[in-house]
């Protein structure tokens, strides 16, 4: 039996405290709320115990979550 990967995206997302600037050398901060979805496209459950999504931005990680204890059905 072949294990097919899990599907994953993001169902929501919220931004806030958003601070940034314009200027020579721009950057800015912000707090991104995020809700996500695991699809499981294999027969049976699929769990695992830890994982670390890693969010980046033109190639560059601007930021990590760790996510405990998952099970998909």
């Amino acid at each position: 039996m072949k294990i097919r990967t899990l599907k994953f995206g993001v169902t929501d997302s919220i931004v806030t405290n958003f601070n940034g600037g314009i200027t020579t050398k721009s950057s800015f901060m912000a707090r991104l709320n995020v809700e996500i979805s695991i699809k499981n496209t294999n027969f049976g459950r699929y769990s695992y115990r830890n994982a670390i999504v890693v969010f980046k931005y033109r190639g560059t990680v601007v930021g990590s979550a760790i996510v405990r204890r998952l099970r998909a059905n």
